[in-house]
């Protein structure tokens, strides 16, 4: 597994997108509100 970056790449790219849709959901929520 360690010797794989490219399925710790896009492990950390799908928390990434996550997390920030996320945010921008919660922000435009507060917007919306």
């Amino acid at each position: 597994v360690w010797g794989e970056p490219k399925t710790w790449y896009m492990l950390s790219g799908a928390i990434f997108w996550l997390l920030l849709g996320n945010a921008i959901m919660f922000k435009m929520s507060n917007f919306r509100f």
